[in-house]
């Protein structure tokens, strides 16, 4: 069981057309509560059921098959869609800016919401909520959970590969490789945008893991 866990969950695979979130509930030392949300303008609100990945760290700093890695949480109710961000620095700088994933941990506020990371180097990174593009009324204060990994690849003492690496994508589907590892166990996936470009809401969708 954890102490102080911090949880990260995302992204979900692509089976329902519809778009949306994964938001978390009910956070403890041994479970999480995790539904798909879709966003508030869709219609009927039912959803195909989706993949998803989860990746749960001890807030902290920590070092995993080598690699830097750092884990915290903060509560916010600022919205990147209002310019609103929250800076967060890590403990100890990294090398270079690190793989940094974040998801929204509580469900305090019933609209969709998702996180935004922007302004991420070394030392840390800014972040806030996402809306969809229509609302701009407020959301209420979530607690945001991120985990920070050195860019690069660790093999743990139990022979288990982490890479953690930046890809660039748009809104088109591209095909994202990974060096492929001996043992061929299906891989697990997780990541966030890790910049804000354009204004409009985004997040990842995942299809065809092999």
């Amino acid at each position: 069981r954890y102490a102080d866990p911090v949880v990260v969950v995302k992204p979900a695979s692509h089976r329902g057309v519809e778009p949306g979130v994964v938001r978390l509930t009910n956070l403890a030392a041994g479970h999480v509560g995790v539904r798909f949300q879709e966003w508030n303008y869709t219609v009927d609100k039912d959803h195909a059921p989706e993949d998803i990945f989860y990746l749960v760290a001890e807030a902290g700093v920590h070092s995993v098959g080598g690699l830097q890695v750092e884990a915290g949480r903060l509560g916010t109710a600022r919205l990147a869609g209002r310019g609103e961000w929250e800076s967060v620095s890590f403990t100890g700088p990294f090398a270079g800016p690190p793989v940094v994933m974040a998801s929204i941990a509580t469900n305090r506020g019933p609209d969709a919401v998702t996180e935004r990371i922007s302004r991420l180097d070394a030392a840390g990174f800014d972040v806030a909520m996402d809306e969809e593009e229509a609302k701009s009324d407020g959301h209420a204060v979530e607690d945001i959970g991120w985990v920070a990994i050195e860019e690069g690849r660790g093999v743990t003492a139990d022979g288990r590969v982490l890479d953690a690496f930046f890809a660039k994508i748009d809104d088109s589907w591209d095909t994202v490789a990974f060096t492929p590892y001996a043992d061929l166990r299906m891989p697990s996936i997780l990541g966030s945008v890790v910049s804000a470009k354009e204004p409009d809401p985004a997040l990842l969708r995942f299809s065809g893991l092999t």
